[in-house]
């Protein structure tokens, strides 16, 4: 049991929606927070209660039953804004709202609140820009992911209490290798294989084609596999449109798997090419050599933090860009791996310390192992 008691924590983020990378920083937040005090209650603002409070071990509310989540802020001690990107206005202005409307619900009833583990932005209108700003500036505490949120956040002149840490995400291990040999045995992959997780951004047919052509070059050059994961249902199709003009062959992940389960079968891999950030995180986790093609800041920030330059972005990115950049890091790409795990190790002592300053907020100030 915490040394300080019993207190109770409610998590507010973009759960429930089967979106891998958002699946792992609950459990990381979770995972983090637990073994540093298990007495701590913790609930969780969910798009499917039913299934997270049953995934996780914890309670759960509908994160949009307005008088369910308003009671929960009242009965909580601390409100924490948990990992991704919620305060941003390119994918939804509503939901930039949203998560502001739960932080201000937070600080009106005089919660300790802390924004743990984010990116920030990109934000557009200046009115959104005006609102954050005013909301982050009473928040008690706040934790960014990488060194190029600090930077937005000092243009909305929110300075106080922030820290930049890691995303919650480092402090997760992949599944026991038994666990993901039996994955791999059933979904029929044998041999090397490099991970190729792509995301549906707008409808960029041109990237399609590019990746496709650029991974059926990486074949004939290798002679190793090419394998697409999906990090969230509508991955799905995106897979599938890539592959269809592949003239090499291909295989496609048959569901999306736990993160635990993802890292594993990240680490079974020779590389990882990702537009989404999480498989690039899992990537650098697992010390493999990765290839990150971005169609948002985020992903130049995660990279820069790691060292690594981007392939490209989605809208310009060619074949020619990705084959290359295999090439350049393929005779040393487990020289790559280590470095990257070597800078990592940083990064997983970073992502520990949003736990450590959430208990430390929770107890006013105080922090102690039990």
């Amino acid at each position: 049991m915490g040394c300080w008691g019993l207190k109770k924590v409610l998590i507010s983020g973009y759960y429930g929606f089967d979106n891998l990378g958002d699946e792992a920083v609950l459990l990381s937040i979770i995972k983090t927070l637990r073994s540093l005090d298990k007495s701590l209650e913790i609930t969780v603002l969910s798009a499917r209660p039913d299934v997270t409070a049953a995934r996780y071990g914890v309670k759960a509310i509908n994160r949009t039953d307005f008088l369910a989540v308003l009671r929960s802020i009242f009965r909580c001690d601390m409100l924490i804004s948990g990992g991704g990107s919620l305060f941003q206005d390119i994918t939804s202005r509503t939901s930039l709202f949203y998560y502001l409307s739960v932080v201000f619900l937070g600080i009106l009833l005089r919660k300790k609140v802390m924004v743990y583990g984010q990116g920030m932005g990109p934000l557009i209108d200046n009115m959104d820009k005006k609102i954050t700003s005013f909301v982050l500036r009473r928040v008690d505490m706040i934790t960014l992911r990488d060194s190029s949120s600090l930077g937005l956040l000092n243009e909305l002149g929110v300075k106080r209490n922030v820290h930049v840490t890691a995303d919650p995400v480092f402090t997760l291990a992949p599944s026991p290798d038994a666990r993901i040999r039996e994955i791999l045995d059933a979904e029929g992959i044998h041999g090397n294989y490099i991970l190729i997780a792509p995301r549906s951004w707008y409808d960029n047919e041109l990237f399609r084609i590019e990746m496709a052509k650029a991974a059926d070059e990486i074949y004939l050059k290798t002679g190793v596999g090419v394998v697409y994961c999906p990090f969230h249902e509508d991955d799905m199709e995106e897979c599938r449109s890539i592959a269809g003009f592949m003239k090499c062959p291909y295989h496609i992940l048959s569901k999306v798997y736990s993160p635990e389960d993802m890292i594993g079968i990240v680490s079974f891999s020779d590389m990882v090419i990702g537009v989404r950030l999480h498989s690039l995180i899992f990537g650098a986790l697992a010390g493999r050599a990765i290839a990150g093609i971005s169609y948002d800041p985020k992903i130049n920030g995660f990279l820069k933090d790691i060292g690594v330059e981007p392939v490209g972005t989605m809208k310009t990115v060619t074949a020619e860009q990705i084959v290359r950049y295999v090439e350049s890091i393929w005779d040393g790409r487990e020289r790559m791996g280590r470095e990257i795990k070597a800078r990592v190790e940083i990064l997983k002592q970073k992502a520990y310390e949003n736990g450590e300053l959430a208990l430390s907020l929770i107890n006013g100030g105080r922090y102690g192992k039990s």
